[in-house]
């Protein structure tokens, strides 16, 4: 049983490489004639068609991705600058109030030392 699939096997694999021989003879000899010759340079113009247009279109995607990147990168920049021009305003706020506050215990402290000194 066992050389009989082995048999089976081989003569699988010989008719699949005498069909591959036979059906790769067949186009070579179709490609070598007028009209085979006309097909093949058809289908070498169609393939190098689309190969400009892919590499048009690869072109086109590599710009925009660039743009896209400069554009994140813009916005990102303008969201630090403002986040930083918010801790600027925010830290002026701190100071002015600090200052509001020791101006007013200055005044407090004059008062006082005005009182004390009539009483």
């Amino acid at each position: 049983m066992i050389k009989l699939n082995k048999m089976k096997n081989k003569n699988s694999n010989t008719l699949m490489l005498l069909t591959g021989i036979v059906a790769g003879a067949a186009a070579v000899y179709f490609l070598n004639t007028p009209k085979g010759k006309a097909i093949l340079d058809i289908v070498v113009q169609k393939g190098e068609d689309l190969n400009d247009q892919l590499q048009d279109q690869v072109e086109a995607a590599i710009v925009k991705g660039k743009e896209t990147i400069d554009k994140t990168k813009e916005e990102a920049k303008a969201a630090i600058e403002n986040v930083g021009n918010e801790v600027i305003s925010g830290n002026e706020i701190a100071q002015k109030v600090v200052n509001d506050t020791l101006n007013d215990f200055h005044k407090g402290v004059e008062q006082a030392k005005a009182k004390l000194k009539n009483a």
